[in-house]
This record gives structure tokens, sequence and C-alpha cells, in this order.
């Protein structure tokens, strides 16, 4: 089945500079107006025309997501139309999906995007050998050279694409290519190269329309895009005489054009432009006044151009404080203008998502009656089943019953056996960790105690190194026995669910900053210690509880250095090994904190283990098992949570995920 694309005219609104911009907006809704069906893609390679039918309709209601700006409506859509695309065999339409979302990523200042879903696009044409693909997307490229006002490159992408595309496609496409072709020669002031350009496009408009006439409805609006390229060019050129023709021409083929409302305001600015370059300001101020009248009619777009035009005027006739006020109307209609646009694109986005609630509630009815209709056939069958089965209930009801009985016994024994196991183990735990309380304690107040009694002898004298190592292993002790309280202070906190409130505001890098500085790892030098921050991460903010996330973070970076060393805390003066932590942005707004070390490891089946209080996989080491625990809970508390990565090999790798907000 053929179909026209009418609307692929409608892709002008992507425009190689600022100032064709302000051109293009009128320009855009000229052709929304006067809009024609144009020659269609045929089915391709043979394939049921129904796919082209389906592909066609997708390709529709992608455009309109297009020309209203709902730019994650269509990107949704071209990824789906492009799979449908693909699996059906329609290539045509699937570099055509594809070079809407490359021009959207243009016209939306993705210029990085852009380049590269182009270059993708190219390799994917070159591969596949579709010449088609291959034009759309040197055009595309070109598109975003010229937005980057690079007219070189964009100018031998505009040329590879006319040379590209194919002589059997839908010439609308074309035509398109040669506007911003000329559009992007006048911007680079290359006139030579616009007047063959201008030359070459006239040529095909007449070819096309004296070979065929399925273009007979199109072709007044084609030549009123010609001349008014060729106005811009003899206008450019101070040629006023000729582009007084060129107007003349536009005008005819607007009133030849069907529906001409916005063709018929932009001749008038046109003229009246032109009326102020021959200094008839007389003539210029008339057609202004007409083009005020239509183009309050027409939208705050041309309004604008209308009120500017006007300040221009004003200015050349010397009528400074008239033209000053009729500025300051146009930049804040400007302003008036942007708001609007968000406030538009916001209310389409919240029909969009009424729209898809209606959907989802006639679905649910649909699958409600199904359900009923279901359930009506398993009534009417069990009505005729119905002697037999009561005389089989009666039957094993005794059975049954027996049975549930005995498991209701075998399921209880069941749970007082794991009641039974875990109070053991809780109690094996409890005394653990009161032993390991008791050691934790002890060792550093051994050393304080010691320590103590050596500074306060009056009959030991010690030089500076040996009291400045003292003072060292005093401090260290002393923060030892201040964290561990800290801990079982927030331990009596860790099976809360209430919520920590986040009222501060801060980035992933300040947390990554605190938290390194909190544990001191710039003092462990036989550690190869490094940050790695993903550039999509970086300068993300969160809204959080800074003292808990820094905690929490702490807790898993202290970790990973425990189990780096020996159970003896010595390095023997090599490398123990290396803990990276890296952040990057996962999907649904949440900051991944990934602390890897490569110390022993942690066994797949222990995942979850771990994180129970006092649980200690090797007891040679220091500490109480509470400090995963602990940060587990904070991290859930704000939104997030903390897991231990099976699939990393080689010590183990723990993920902190947090909210941005």
């Amino acid at each position: 089945m053929k179909k026209s694309r009418s609307f692929v005219l409608l892709l002008m609104n992507v425009l190689p500079s600022h100032q064709l911009c302000l051109i293009g907006a009128a320009m855009l809704l000229f052709l929304s107006a006067c809009n024609r069906p144009l020659v269609p893609f045929a089915a391709e390679n043979g394939v049921d025309s129904i796919w082209a039918d389906s592909a066609y309709q997708r390709a529709k209601k992608a455009e309109f997501y297009y020309n209203n700006n709902l730019k994650d409506s269509l990107f949704k859509q071209v990824a789906e139309d492009m799979a449908f695309d693909k699996e059906h065999q329609q290539w045509n339409w699937y570099y055509y999906s594809w070079m809407l979302l490359v021009n959207k990523c243009t016209f939306s200042g993705d210029v990085k995007r852009a380049l590269e879903e182009s270059n993708l696009m190219h390799s994917d044409a070159t591969e596949r050998n579709n010449a088609y693909g291959l034009a759309l997307a040197k055009y595309a490229m070109a598109l975003v050279y010229a937005c980057q006002e690079n007219y070189e490159e964009a100018t031998i992408g505009f040329e590879e694409a006319l040379r590209r595309y194919p002589k059997d496609c839908d010439p609308s496409v074309l035509f398109v290519i040669y506007y911003y072709y000329s559009s992007t020669l006048e911007e680079k002031h290359d006139l030579k190269s616009n007047e063959e350009v201008l030359t070459l496009w006239k040529a095909t408009l007449d070819k096309t329309f004296q070979e065929s006439d399925k273009y007979d409805d199109t072709k007044a609006l084609w030549l009123y895009q010609y001349y008014k390229a060729l106005f811009g060019f003899h206008f450019s050129q101070q040629d006023l005489a000729q582009a007084t023709d060129d107007l003349d021409s536009m005008q005819y083929y607007v009133e030849h054009s069907g529906n001409t409302v916005f063709g018929v305001a932009y001749v008038t600015s046109s003229r009246s432009k032109l009326a102020l370059a021959s200094k008839d300001y007389a003539t210029a101020i008339a057609y202004n006044n007409k083009e005020y009248a239509e183009s309050k009619k027409l939208g705050p777009t041309i309004y604008m151009k209308a009120v500017e035009r006007r300040a221009e005027i004003l200015e050349a006739m010397g009528m400074y404080r008239e033209a000053l006020k009729l500025r300051n109307e146009f930049d804040r209609l400007k302003d008036s203008l942007n708001q609007a646009d968000s406030q538009h694109e916001l209310n389409e986005m919240a029909k969009r998502y009424e729209l898809d609630e209606l959907r989802t509630q006639q679905e649910k009815e649909k699958d409600a009656l199904k359900q009923r209709q279901m359930n009506f056939i398993k009534a009417f069958a069990a009505i005729l089943f119905f002697i037999m089965l009561v005389v089989s209930i009666i039957r094993h009801r005794s059975r049954l019953r027996l049975a549930q009985e005995h498991q209701k016994l075998t399921d209880a024994y069941k749970q007082l056996t794991i009641a039974n196991e875990k109070a053991e183990e809780s109690s094996k735990m409890k005394t653990m960790f009161i032993k390991q309380m008791s050691h934790e304690i002890r060792t550093p107040l051994n050393i304080l105690s010691g320590f103590t009694q050596v500074l306060t002898s009056t009959d030991v004298e010690l030089d500076e190194e040996t009291r400045a190592e003292v003072n060292e292993r005093i401090t260290k002790n002393t923060a030892r026995i201040t964290e561990l309280v800290n801990k079982m202070l927030e331990l009596s906190d860790a099976n809360s669910t209430s919520v920590i409130e986040k009222n501060d505001t801060i980035t992933v890098e300040q947390i990554i900053i605190s938290a390194v500085e909190s544990v001191g790892m710039s003092s462990y030098k036989m550690i190869d210690f490094r940050t790695e921050i993903a550039p999509e991460a970086n300068n993300k903010t969160l809204l959080t509880n800074y003292d808990q996330s820094v905690r929490a973070l702490s807790l898993i970076l202290a970790n990973a250095r425990k189990f780096l060393q020996k159970p003896t805390g010595e390095a023997n003066g090599q490398s123990i090994g290396k803990i990276r932590l890296k952040a990057d942005l996962q999907a649904d707004n949440l900051i991944a904190f990934a602390v890897e070390d490569s110390g022993i490891g942690v066994p797949p089946s222990e995942a979850e283990h771990i994180f129970e209080e006092f649980v200690q996989l090797d007891s040679y080491y220091e500490g109480m098992g509470i400090g995963l625990t602990v940060a587990r809970s904070i991290a859930r508390r704000l939104g997030g949570d903390i897991t231990l990565d099976t699939t990393f090999t080689g010590g183990a790798r723990f993920i902190m995920t947090l909210p941005l907000s």
C-alpha cells in the first residue's frame, strides 16, 4: 500500500543558524498549513504492502511528536518504529525515522548525540548499501555542522547528500536539502556557489513537474519555497529590482498553493523589508501595518517579527524613542513566548499521560470482561460436574483433613527447628560479640594505659621521635575506642525503619572527598587507592543527608581497607593491594558508589549473610561485624541500598546507591 509523506516538509524547523531560525519559524507555520500529499514510498523488496502502510502510520505519529517538540515521546516512538521497520525490512522508513531523531537532537542543542547518531546511521546505511539512508545521513550531518556555523563541512555534507539521493525516491526531502544548502551558502556569503545551487534546484523542480503530474498539488508550494530562497539571494546582493521580481513570483505561487494565510503574511513582511531597503518608508510602514494586522492572528512568533520590523523602520526614520518602545515590546514578547513554550510542553506531556491512563483503563476493562466470560464458563462446567465432585469430596474429606493436620504438625516442627537454630546461632553470635567487644576495648585500653604510665613516669626519658610515636599511637587507639562507641550507638538504630531527614544538597564529588578523608586513606601508603567519577555523574547533586551518606560510604571504605591487610595489620613495607572508589549514574536517577578491593573477597553464598549483625567470616581480623549492618541501614533509610556484586572476582565490590532527589 502506498502512502504519502506530506509531513516531511516540517523537517525545516531544524535550521542552520540563528538568523535562519528566525526566518524558518514563519516558514514552518506556512508549511504546516499548506501541506499537500507528495510522492509515497512503495512497499520495498516485495514485502507485503501492509507493512509499508503500518510503517507510514508509525512515522506519522513520530512526526506529530517532532513538530510539537515532545522530545521524550519522539525518541521512544522512533526506537519502536526503527525496530518495527527493521523487522519488516521497511528500510526507507527506517532511515527516515532515524533522521527525525538526529534532527531533533540538532535542534535541541544535543550536538554530540546528533553527530554520534548520524555517524551510526551512515555506517548502517553503508553496510546495507542503501542509497537513501546514505543521503539522509549526509544531510543530517550537514545540518549539525551548519548549526555549529561550520559552513565548510556543512557544504560538503549537502553536496554529498544531493549526489547520493536516489532518483526514484520521493523528491520532498531532496527539495528540503536544496533549501538548506542554499541557506547555508547564503550564511557563508558564497554567492557564486549559491547561484549555481539555485539554478540546479530550479532545473530539478522543472524536471520533476514535467515528468509527472503526481506533484501538481504541491508544485506551487515548492516553487514558492524556491523563489523565497531566490529572493533572499538577490536581496543579500542588494539587487532590489530582481528581488522585487522574485517577490512577485512568491506572491503568485502563494495564491495558487491552497491555504495561503501564512504565505501571504510572509510576502507582506518581505514587501515591507524590501521597501525599507529602498528607503521608501511610507510604503514600508503601509505594508508593516498590514503585517501587524495579519500577524496577530497567526501566533506570537510572526507577530514578534512584525514588531521588530516596525522598530527597524522607525529607527531608519530617526524616530528612536518610538523604536525603543517597540524594541522593549519585542523583548517582552520573546520572554513571554519562551515561558509559553515551556508551559505548552508540560501541558502536552500531561495530555499524553491522561491518554495513556485512559488506554490502560480500557485495557483493564477488556481484561475484566474476558475474565468474567471465563468465570461464566468455569461456573457452568462446575455445575455439570457438581454431583461427581460432591461424592468425591465426601469420600476424601476425612483423608484430606488428616493430611492437613499432619502438614500443620510438620510445618510447626520445621518452624520450631528453624527457631531453635536461629536462637542457638544468635546465642553464639552474642557470645562471640561479647568476647570480641571485650578484646576490641581491652586492646586499645591496655595500650593507652601502658603509654600513660610511660609518659607519667619520672624515671623514663623519651627523645622527640619516640614521644611523637607514642602520641600518634595514643591518638590512634583513642580514635579506635571512639569509633567503637559510635558503631555501638549506630547499631541501636540499625533496625529502625524511620526515614533520615534529607535537607542537604551536595555533589557526588563532595561525598567521595569527605568519605576518603574520614577513613584517612591518604595515610595508608601501602594501598594503591584511586577514585573515578564517570562524566555523566560528575557535578551531579543529591538531596540527601550529608553526614549520614558520608558515614555509610566511609564504613564500606574502611571495610575494604581492613581486608586488604593481614590480620596483624602489617604490610612489611610492600603494597598490600588496591582499592578503587567509582561513581556512576544509573537508571531511575540513582548514583552508584562502587568500592572495589583486591582483598580476600566474599563467597557469593554469603552475599546477604555478611550484612547481618555481628557476622564475621574471618575471626582473625579485628572488628565486631557491625560496620556493614550499619552502612546498609543508613543507605536504605536514605532511599538507597548497599549490595555485594557477586559477579566481581579478584576481591570484593560493594555498591551503594543513593537517589538524586
